[in-house]
């Protein structure tokens, strides 16, 4: 399974704050952004590439895009795409920092981590903090996906 080099140190040992999340769609072809202070992760079920800061990394379907702030994102995208998203701030604590990659292939992973997604973007229009608790927790679990 694909593994990016490319690779940023999250800070899990406290909980994110969300900014923006949801099940984004894209139609244009290039698409550029920087965050400056927001972390940034993607769920993909479709072929594209992304650069972060001159590094093209393959998207494929099942793989999963984490993206620290500051990045230089480049999208280069086949037309139409929808991906869940989340953005969201964590802050810097004690020895709480998991390096997580750029890029991952979820293999048997996918489904459960798109299911957590799913919760995550519902509780967040019932009940904030709990969303943010369950994003943490999805967090992890990408943490485990990439250790595996």
């Amino acid at each position: 399974m694909y593994v990016s080099a490319l690779q940023f140190p999250a800070p899990l040992d406290r909980r994110p704050r969300i900014g923006d999340l949801g099940l984004s769609l894209h139609h244009r072809a290039v698409l550029r952004y920087r965050f400056d202070d927001l972390w940034c992760i993607h769920l993909y079920r479709y072929a594209a590439e992304l650069v972060l800061d001159g590094t093209a990394l393959p998207i494929r379907p099942g793989y999963l895009s984490m993206i620290a702030p500051g990045v230089e994102q480049e999208y280069r995208l086949p037309g139409r795409s929808t991906h869940f998203c989340a953005h969201f701030r964590m802050r810097c604590g004690g020895d709480g920092a998991v390096r997580l990659p750029a890029m991952q292939d979820l293999g048997e992973r996918f489904d459960g981590i798109n299911e957590s997604f799913r919760q995550l973007i519902e509780y967040h229009a019932l009940d904030p903090r709990r969303a943010e608790i369950r994003l943490w927790d999805l967090l992890w679990q990408v943490a485990d996906a990439a250790a595996a």
